[in-house]
């Protein structure tokens, strides 16, 4: 119920309606609307809140008369709007807001503010719409539409200046609000973000025969070999027309050159056949025609167009071998002088002291050193005094390709000259024998004493021998032609010249 009575009424008018009710006395009670309010007891009507205040049904005090939304002041009193640029978005005695930054509103009593444009902002407590700026990365009238900056541009200020662009040789991507967002762009090369006012130009163009692909400060590479690029600046390295190639960082197509194995100096390239390969004039010539180098190899031309058809190889090296010149282009070789061919493991082996390297066979090879030399494993074959070197022929069949030389030392026979080089010289033998010579076959130590050669004959002759030796002769029955066959040999002890 809300009405209420003095105590012992005995009249129904003495039931009046509470507060914040109101009727007739002794009568139905209704509630204050929401807005009004009511403080006594009885029948006067509800009265209406202060301007700009509010209050729930049934409200039975001034004090619950609070301020709407949009408005302000104390709880029961008039309230003032809030100022534009500022809100309230509930009831009560709070103050007002500005608003936030991004937003704004115009008129007075808000209780939201609009949100800027998109892509725009403005400062807390903006009463306008053209307070909403564009942001960077953005351009456009002040409250209005806001564009991202295009792709190599950018805009690192608020508001409705342009974008702008970046520089030389160097882009951005869409929506950029700094300098440094601008990379070098494909086929420009340099430090990326560099102003205008540092050194006129950020990024240098890449030359023909150069390329890159990719934005950002990596250096420019040359075309690969087979390709070329005639332009300077963004694009790819074009491939050389088939059959045709061309050295790294080529700046035109005439830098292409038919490969080996095509015909043609420029394409357009003929491949040539099985067989035949490239020369140096361009012409598909037989392989056959190509003979390599001593020590050198080359591959028959087993597929068309290969690029080391005709070319040559050096061949493997072999320890104590001497390679030999070959007409079918392999590897041929033979050991060295000194080395004979060991068939087991066919590598060249060194000859043995008291062994001579024949070299007269067919098949060149260490041999016993002959009678009454003397040998170190060389081709060289010294006789003992009295001796000299003879090569003879020996007959190993009927056929005359089966006859081989052999070198033997025969002692000189009596009457013959001997030379200090411990050969003889034989003065009726030839008209061609220019006698004994030092100059020739002096492996040994020269012989004692001092010598003289007859301006005549060439003949070399024992003149004197040195105190403590005596002159002897070497034959125990010289011949009178062979006077000058001597020696000096040492006195026995005791004994003096």
């Amino acid at each position: 119920m809300d009405t209420e009575s003095a105590f012992g009424s005995t009249d129904v008018t003495a039931c009046k309606c509470n507060a914040g009710s109101t009727g007739p006395d002794g009568g139905d009670c209704v509630a204050c609307e929401s807005g009004s309010y009511k403080v006594v007891v009885g029948d006067p009507a509800c009265s209406p809140c202060p301007a700009n205040t509010g209050s729930e049904a049934g409200s039975d005090t001034l004090a619950d008369c609070s301020c709407l939304r949009g408005f302000t002041g104390p709880n029961g009193a008039s309230c003032l709007p809030c100022a534009p640029g500022s809100y309230k978005n509930v009831t009560g005695n709070v103050t007002c807001s500005g608003c936030a930054a991004g937003t704004y509103t115009s008129v007075p009593a808000s209780f939201t503010c609009t949100r800027c444009p998109s892509h725009a902002i403005s400062s807390s407590g903006s009463i306008v719409l053209t307070a909403c700026m564009c942001n960077i990365g953005y351009s456009g009238p002040d409250g209005g539409l806001c564009r991202a900056c295009t792709r190599g541009t950018f805009k690192h200020h608020l508001g409705n200046s342009v974008c702008v662009d970046c520089p030389f040789g160097s882009t951005s991507d869409e929506g950029s609000d700094n300098i440094t967002d601008c990379e070098c762009s494909a086929g420009y090369t340099g430090r990326n973000g560099v102003s205008w006012s540092v050194n006129g130009v950020s990024c240098d163009i890449c030359r023909a025969g150069t390329f890159k692909l990719t934005t950002g400060n990596a250096v420019c590479k040359d075309c690969q070999p087979g390709t070329f690029k005639n332009v300077s600046g963004p694009g790819e390295c074009s491939p050389c027309p088939v059959g045709s190639s061309s050295p790294a960082g080529s700046s035109s197509a005439t830098a292409c050159t038919c490969q080996p194995g095509f015909a043609g100096g420029s394409p357009p390239c003929t491949a040539c056949e099985m067989g035949k390969f490239q020369n140096m004039s361009g012409l598909c010539v037989p392989c056959s025609t190509i003979l390599c180098e001593i020590g050198q190899y080359r591959e028959d031309c087993f597929q068309v167009a290969r690029s080391f058809d005709a070319i040559c190889y050096k061949c493997s090296v072999v320890e104590n071998a001497v390679f030999l010149l070959s007409d079918d282009n392999t590897c041929t070789w033979r050991c060295a002088d000194g080395f004979q061919r060991d068939c087991r493991t066919d590598r060249c082996e060194i000859c043995k002291a008291g062994e001579f390297y024949q070299t007269t066979r067919a098949v060149p090879s260490c041999e016993p050193c002959p009678k009454d030399a003397e040998c170190d494993g060389s081709k060289v074959v010294v006789c003992r005094e009295t001796h000299y070197l003879s090569s003879e022929e020996i007959r190993t069949g009927n056929n005359t390709a089966n006859i081989q030389k052999i070198q033997a030392c025969r002692e000189c026979p009596e009457g013959a000259l001997i030379c200090p080089n411990r050969g003889c010289f034989f003065p009726r033998r030839t008209k061609t024998q220019s006698g004994c010579d030092l100059s020739i076959n002096m492996t040994v130590t020269p012989p004692i004493g001092d010598w003289s050669q007859d301006s005549s004959t060439g003949v070399w002759g024992l003149l004197n021998c040195p105190p403590g030796y005596e002159m002897i002769s070497l034959y125990s029955k010289p011949a009178a032609s062979s006077g000058k066959a001597q020696r000096c040999q040492k006195c026995v002890v005791g004994l003096q010249v």
